[in-house]
This record gives C-alpha cells, structure tokens and sequence, in this order.
C-alpha cells in the first residue's frame, strides 16, 4: 500500500471514530437539544407575529 493510502485509511478511520464519538454525545444531549428547538420555535412565531422581515 502507498504512504498516501496509508494516510487516507488512518484519516478515514479517526473520522468513523469521531463520528461515533459526537453520536454518543448527541444521544445524550437528546433532551437538552429538544428543549433548545421549543424554544426557538417560540421565539419564531413572537417574531412572526410582531411583523419581522416583513411578512404580513
């Protein structure tokens, strides 16, 4: 196998394991992440009916 194949499995196999890692993260972070999302879509639906970015 040539060095740049060698470097492009190593690069390909610490972002699989990167991947797994944010995954776990975001399972854990399910509920806080759901909550963020409410919220936001509260504060879309205060803009949206005060008029913001002119939509009637």
């Amino acid at each position: 196998m040539s060095k740049l194949g060698k470097v492009l499995l190593a690069s390909i196999l610490m972002l699989s394991g990167l991947v797994v890692v944010i995954e776990s993260q975001h399972k854990d972070n399910e509920e806080l992440v759901q909550n963020n999302h409410n919220t936001d879509r509260g504060i879309e639906i205060t803009l949206n009916n005060n008029g913001v970015g002119g939509h009637t």
